[in-house]
């Protein structure tokens, strides 16, 4: 049997209710924990680790802490969080990224031009986020990804010019974004494509003119974007396209005068745009 609204009792649960929610509404969300350690900055991300969210600093040379102190405790730092050190040009030195580090964040170094020589990451990143290394001109030498490696996101090396040498990516990585190595005309070297990579977005490797070699394309992969390999002109050999593909997309291998072998297309491919 329905009870009358107008009933004092559910008159109440009625207004009880009603304040639960608008309780819920208006509550505030929790506050993260921040702190400065020395140079830099820092977020609370558990109650062991945190991420670095800044620097005070605006010259020489950087080195990036493994650990921080916050409150009397240790907190070992395992993340580089978005743009931490974006646009601090006259940072200086090589740059090393601490062992406990598992992820850097959007922008975390973006247009960082000063920093030199190579840089060098721990086994056990997981993932660079978009424009992370974006116009970090001042990075040279050979390029070593992490075996644990799995995500690289859009433009993260972008107009890295100063990178040599040949490229291979990680075996595990199932992530390659748009633009990841765009303009990254230094490399001069092969280029080695992880085999279970489903995806080369758009841009992928555009003007990165010195790769040499012939070009091995993963057996799992599915779709070629827009001007992924365009003025890859050092590839050579024959350029086979497997048989998951289904799209490859506008000028996707624009200006590769170099192949000099045979073309091999696969059974799946249903879209190819112009040039």
């Amino acid at each position: 049997m329905l009870q009358n609204p107008n009933h004092p009792a559910a008159a109440l649960r009625l207004k009880l209710a009603l304040l639960f929610m608008a309780m819920l509404i208006t509550a505030p969300a929790a506050v993260a924990q921040t702190f400065t350690d020395g140079d830099f900055t820092f977020e609370v991300t558990t109650d062991n680790t945190c991420k670095i969210t800044g620097t005070t600093l605006t010259s020489g040379e950087l080195k990036i802490p493994a650990q921080a102190s916050y409150n009397g405790n240790i907190l070992s730092v395992t993340c580089i969080g978005d743009t931490a050190f974006k646009n601090l040009t006259n940072l200086t030195g090589a740059l090393t990224i601490p062992d406990g580090i598992t992820g850097i964040d959007s922008n975390a170094f973006q247009s960082c031009s000063g920093l030199t020589g190579p840089v060098t990451f721990p086994e056990n990143l997981r993932y660079i986020m978009k424009y992370a290394f974006y116009g970090c001109t001042g990075l040279t030498g050979t390029l070593t990804l992490p075996d644990n490696l799995t995500y690289i996101g859009q433009s993260a090396f972008y107009g890295c010019t100063g990178l040599t040498g040949s490229l291979n990516l990680p075996e595990r990585m199932t992530y390659l974004g748009p633009g990841a190595f765009r303009d990254c005309t230094g490399f001069n070297g092969s280029l080695t494509l992880p085999k279970e990579l489903p995806e080369i977005g758009d841009n992928t490797f555009v003007n990165c003119s010195s790769f040499t070699g012939s070009l091995t394309l993963p057996e799992n992969l599915t779709t070629i974007g827009k001007y992924a390999f365009y003025c890859c002109t050092g590839l050579t050999g024959s350029l086979k396209i497997p048989d998951g593909v289904t799209s490859i997309g506008t000028s996707a291998f624009y200006g590769c005068t170099g192949f000099n072998g045979t073309l091999t297309l696969g059974n799946s491919l249903t879209y190819v745009g112009y040039y």
